[in-house]
């Protein structure tokens, strides 16, 4: 999940040394640069590549604080789907 995430923040930057900087400790927005803009092209990845719905009104953007807090929001919110 991890590379998955790195590769479509690398996309979305037109950055491929993103690869090769990202950790799981990396914060979205301060250390990988993530704009207002960049985050909504992110989020609608996100949902492409791991088949989530995100309701944006409702988003929790504390997940934004590492990658390694966005995989557990997505495991978080792949296990409420399949229970849905």
């Amino acid at each position: 999940m991890f590379s998955v995430i790195v590769e479509i923040i690398s996309k979305i930057k037109n950055d491929p040394s993103l690869i090769k900087i990202a950790t799981p400790e990396s914060h979205l927005i301060e250390d990988l640069n993530l704009d207002s803009l960049d985050i909504i092209d992110f989020l609608l990845e996100l949902e492409v590549a791991f088949d989530l719905k995100f309701d944006f009104d409702k988003i929790d953007f504390s997940m934004m604080e590492s990658i390694h807090a966005l995989q557990a929001f997505i495991e978080q919110e792949k296990e409420r789907s399949a229970t849905a």
